[in-house]
């Protein structure tokens, strides 16, 4: 049987229990890390929390919507028990019909074919570091290989750096325009991961002027390259190229899988894929049940 709980019902070490033992372990259901990035985020439990389905849900012109949070890639259904196409549609079906609509990432080991939703297929790259760093550098590509030498000689790559750098460097040089609000809560996101030791920093410098950063999470065999950012100057020195491969260098051979969080871009996926990443489909679920005028807005 499914249930579905509001946030103040869940049973969070079960659910964690439930998350952590599951055939996907992925960091994103987990409560501490939903607590994050989804604020008061309900669940669908199957019996006591054999399988577990996390439902981020907001208020907008009084209609309930489900909608994917983020640094969130894939959510759905976490379970021991392998995902029949009739057990995601068990789960799909016992969202409640108050949720008018449905925006929202499966993980990757869903089942979907021949299921009657609409479902657009979407594509993560990963690598896993199972051998000597030579063996993995020798699967780069030729293109990738270019870019690396190039940036050598003039980037210097550091992992004492502060959340405070990376968000600097986000904020000069996004596109996209944030409040000041998002960089807040970018910096506590950062900060509680950094607090618990599950994540870290790597910069990258030009001529003692950091032009590049990432933030990692580790967790359950995984490494997570979830905020890439550099500076025009970054972009011109390659410099993301350069802490991606210290990353690979430092945990070639230790067996955990670098999760490039994936995307949509051809040439970033390109990009992922030179340092010898595969692709790992997962599919976006949408659902519309908006009523008239609502539902052309949400097309």
């Amino acid at each position: 049987m499914i249930t579905f709980l509001k946030h103040g019902e869940i049973d969070r070490k079960k659910w964690d229990h439930c998350v952590m033992n599951s055939k996907q372990a992925l960091v994103y259901s987990l409560s501490w890390y939903l607590d994050l990035v989804a604020s008061g985020w309900a669940g669908l439990v199957e019996d006591d929390y054999l399988s577990v389905m996390a439902i981020p849900v907001k208020k907008k012109w009084g209609h309930k919507y489900i909608y994917q949070p983020l640094f969130t890639q894939q959510l759905g259904i976490y379970s021991r028990a392998n995902l029949s196409p009739a057990k995601t549609s068990e789960f799909l079906k016992a969202v409640p019909e108050e949720i008018r609509y449905i925006d929202y990432n499966l993980n990757h080991l869903h089942e979907t074919e021949n299921l009657e939703f609409d479902f657009t297929k979407r594509v993560n790259y990963e690598l896993r570091l199972n051998t000597s760093y030579s063996h993995l550098k020798n699967s780069y590509s030729a293109n990738t290989k270019r870019n690396l030498q190039k940036t050598i000689a003039n980037i210097e790559i550091s992992e004492s750096i502060k959340i405070q750098d990376i968000i600097s460097l986000k904020r000069d040089n996004s596109i996209r325009k944030r409040k000041v609000q998002y960089y807040e809560w970018l910096n506590c996101f950062m900060d509680k991961i950094l607090t618990i030791k599950k994540g870290f920093l790597v910069g990258a410098f030009y001529r003692g002027e950091i032009v590049g950063a990432a933030f990692f999470i580790f967790l359950s065999g995984r490494l997570y390259y979830l905020i890439p950012v550099s500076s025009e100057v970054g972009k011109s020195e390659r410099a993301m190229f350069a802490i991606l491969d210290h990353v690979i260098d430092k945990y070639a051979d230790t067996g955990l899988i670098l999760d490039f969080e994936g995307s949509g871009i051809p040439g970033i996926a390109r990009f992922f894929a030179g340092f010898g990443a595969k692709p790992i489909n997962y599919f976006n679920f949408k659902l519309n049940r908006l009523a008239f005028p609502f539902k052309l807005f949400k097309r």
